[in-house]
């Protein structure tokens, strides 16, 4: 199946910045050292950012807004 010449780019863009991605669950965990209870509560409380949903069962977040997130939280200018 060929993929329109948009997603390729998109794709791409991805693979040259990193920070263009989507981090599943796990890794959000590992980079912020929150357990899941804890950024599901900072979520709904509107203290992280919202998830983006992939699939019917998969989400995941910004690794932008996760980066950026943790600066704030450690001072650190982007």
């Amino acid at each position: 199946m060929l993929r329109s010449k948009a997603v390729q780019e998109t794709h791409l863009d991805t693979h040259k910045n990193p920070l263009d991605s989507v981090l599943p669950p796990h890794t959000v965990m590992e980079r912020t050292s929150l357990s899941r209870t804890t950024l599901w509560r900072l979520v709904k409380k509107g203290e992280f950012p919202p998830s983006v949903k992939l699939s019917p069962g998969r989400v995941g977040w910004s690794a932008r807004a996760v980066s950026d997130w943790i600066n704030a939280k450690t001072g650190v200018a982007a």
